[in-house]
């Protein structure tokens, strides 16, 4: 019988940890492995003022594009530090754990990767982008939702109820372990 496959897209933020141990939790109860996914932000809306100043001339254009390959490198080595500790838990529980690492889009991503992996479960978290985040990023949960090949589970910012998609999907109850 092959493993119960959970595929889990996470992001360096405060509520990527509640998203790895509620997906760790479902792994050991249905004797799963966990996938990491983890795409690197490309701060896009964070630099647009140093991009219009290099494209009007008040800063190098190359000096632009050595901070940016220095931030890129310092932002890889550190998620894949994060990654490693997370699997190195998942060992711990007796769970096989594997990441990858990517610059794609997470949400196209995430839904590519399940159909490719065979995943029978997606576990994201939704951290509640506000007004032009949502417009312009986009959610990347609301995405998996809509174009996963398989049931996910949204794991929710505070204290909010998770949510199943499809609501049907048979799932194990939360973890307390937090």
């Amino acid at each position: 019988m092959e493993p119960y496959r959970i595929l889990v897209g996470l992001d360096q933020t405060d509520l990527a940890e509640k998203v790895f141990h509620q997906a760790l939790a479902i792994a050991q109860d249905r004797q799963g492995e966990l996938r990491l996914i983890h795409c690197l932000n490309l701060e896009f809306h964070e630099k647009l003022g140093s991009l219009l100043d290099a494209g009007v001339g008040l800063q190098s254009r190359i000096h632009l594009d050595d901070l940016q390959q220095s931030d890129q490198v310092k932002h890889l080595k550190q998620a894949r530090t994060w990654l490693r500790k997370l699997c190195e838990h998942a060992a711990q529980a007796d769970v096989f754990c594997d990441y990858r690492i990517d610059r794609r889009s997470p949400g196209p991503l995430l839904s590519y990767l399940a159909q490719e992996w065979s995943a029978d479960l997606i576990v994201v978290g939704n951290g509640k982008k506000e007004g032009w985040q949502a417009l312009i990023l986009g959610s990347v949960s609301q995405y998996v939702i809509q174009n996963s090949p398989c049931p996910t589970l949204v794991v929710p910012a505070g204290n909010q109820e998770q949510q199943q998609f499809p609501p049907q999907a048979d799932l194990p109850p939360a973890s307390s372990e937090t």
